[in-house]
């Protein structure tokens, strides 16, 4: 397991086991990104789907999906919403 530093929390972790989705932003979670921090993700992400009754396979839904998770795990303003409903 490589160690990588971990954008979201500022130190060496664990790095993910491989890349979380296709494309560059996946690319970049799997360089910047530990196994833990992409865990507390997961979690946040179940969490904004359930409360916000968001359908998966809408890409109305998805590109807010995609864009939460980019300010959680890149911004300094991670955990703060921004759903456009």
């Amino acid at each position: 397991m490589s160690k990588i530093y971990c954008r979201f929390f500022k130190k060496k972790l664990t790095q993910l086991d491989s890349q979380p989705f296709p494309g560059k932003l996946g690319e970049r979670v799997l360089r910047e990104i530990s196994k833990e921090a992409w865990n507390l993700w997961m979690v946040r992400q179940t969490n904004l789907i359930n409360e916000n009754r968001m359908d998966t396979s809408s890409i109305k839904d998805r590109m807010v999906i995609m864009q939460e998770m980019k300010n959680f795990l890149f911004s300094d303003q991670s955990g703060k919403l921004h759903i456009p409903f």
